[in-house]
């Protein structure tokens, strides 16, 4: 059978913005959609980001948050010039989080200093998956996933949706057309693929289908 697959382009950073622009109450739609309409779970290592001071940042505003996060999460694991980075633990997800967050009480600057990366894989609860052997052919890890990323003010999405697409096109159409409707974020009908089978290294060709395609 063919393989739906949704993914935002790179010119988009791969990604949506959400429905609800404050991170808070997005977090918590997010929360909602992966419990109600799929079988998650939080990919292991958490990564938060401190940016030091440039030109763009307050640097007695970049040396409070550096300390800040030091005494919540202890020494740095890495440090790539500007960027200072915590490799986290899941079970550290809700520290991470609200050191994100609080970007609500932080002074804005023209760039903000603290992003927090973290992933979900899952499966649907009321929608056809496909095979990991599959899935694999389309995206690497064969699985269904949600990136996030949190901080300066915002949240932003990153979506790998697959669906196996049955003969019976109209239930299915109906029953992803109701998972559009729970997603946090608003998705574009020209950011879904279809798969087709060919004779090829990969054995795979993707198909990028156009605005409307679910009323045809």
């Amino acid at each position: 059978m063919p393989l739906l697959y949704y993914h935002p382009p790179k010119s988009v950073s791969h990604g949506h913005s959400p429905r609800v622009q404050n991170p808070r109450q997005a977090w918590d739609a997010t929360q909602a959609f992966l419990r109600d309409h799929t079988v998650s779970e939080l990919r292991p290592q958490l990564r938060l980001t401190v940016l030091g001071a440039t030109k763009f940042t307050d640097p007695a505003v970049v040396e409070s948050i550096l300390q800040q996060a030091l005494d919540a999460f202890g020494p740095s694991t890495s440090v790539w010039g500007i960027f200072h980075n915590w490799d986290l633990p899941g079970d550290r997800l809700s520290d991470a989080l609200e050191f994100a967050l609080s970007d609500e009480h932080r002074p804005r600057q023209e760039v903000d200093s603290v992003s927090l990366h973290l992933s979900y894989a899952f499966s649907w609860k009321d929608l056809p998956n496909p095979s990991p052997d599959e899935a694999r052919k389309v995206a690497r890890k064969g699985r269904n996933s949600l990136g996030l990323s949190v901080g300066g003010h915002r949240l932003f999405m990153q979506p790998t949706f697959l669906f196996e697409v049955p003969e019976q096109t109209s239930s299915f159409i109906t029953r992803l057309q109701a998972i559009e409707a729970a997603t946090p974020f608003v998705p574009r009908d020209d950011y879904y693929y279809l798969t087709e089978s060919r004779q090829s290294k990969d054995g795979i060709k993707l198909t990028r289908l156009k605005s409307g395609w679910k009323n045809q």
